[in-house]
C-alpha cells in the first residue's frame, strides 16, 4: 500500500470559539442604532456575513465600498484588541493532539477561512498553531 502524498479533510472544524467575541464587537457597534446583540442574533443575522455586506447593512446601503472595508477593518482591529484583552482564544480541545497526529504521519496541511487574512494570520499565532499551518 502506498503512502498518501496529499489527504484533502474537508470540515467545519474551528481552530476556536471567536464567536462571543465577535458578538461583543457587533454588540458595541449596533448598539447605538438600537439594535441588541445577543447570541442568538449573531447567529441568525451575522454569522458568515462579510464585512463590507454587514456594514452596509446596517450603516447604509450606499455607503461607498472603501469606506465599509474601512469601518470591517476597524472592526476585525477591535475584535482582535478584545480578543488578546480578555486572554479569550484557546485551541478547542482535541486540536493539537489532531495536528500533532497529522505531523507525525507525515500529513501536509493547510488552513482556509473566510475571515480577513489579518485576523488568520493573527489566530495562528494567538493560538501557538502557525508551525503546523506551514509558518513559524
Amino acid at each position: 500500500m502506498s503512502k498518501a502524498s496529499l489527504t484533502i479533510i474537508m470540515t467545519n472544524l474551528p481552530l476556536t470559539d471567536t464567536d462571543p467575541v465577535h458578538v461583543e464587537v457587533w454588540k458595541k457597534m449596533l448598539e447605538p442604532l438600537g439594535i441588541v446583540v445577543d447570541k442568538e442574533y449573531f447567529r441568525t443575522h451575522i454569522s458568515g456575513g462579510h464585512n463590507v455586506e454587514l456594514i452596509r447593512r446596517y450603516f447604509g446601503a450606499d455607503m461607498p465600498e472603501d469606506e465599509a472595508m474601512r469601518i470591517g477593518e476597524e472592526k476585525e482591529a477591535q475584535f482582535r484588541q478584545l480578543a488578546e484583552e480578555k486572554n479569550m482564544m484557546h485551541p478547542i480541545n482535541g486540536l493539537v493532539g489532531l495536528l500533532e497526529q497529522a505531523v507525525a504521519v507525515g500529513l501536509p496541511m493547510m488552513c482556509v477561512t473566510n475571515a480577513p487574512r489579518s485576523n488568520a494570520e493573527w489566530m495562528l499565532r494567538v493560538l501557538k498553531l502557525p508551525q503546523y499551518f506551514g509558518g513559524k
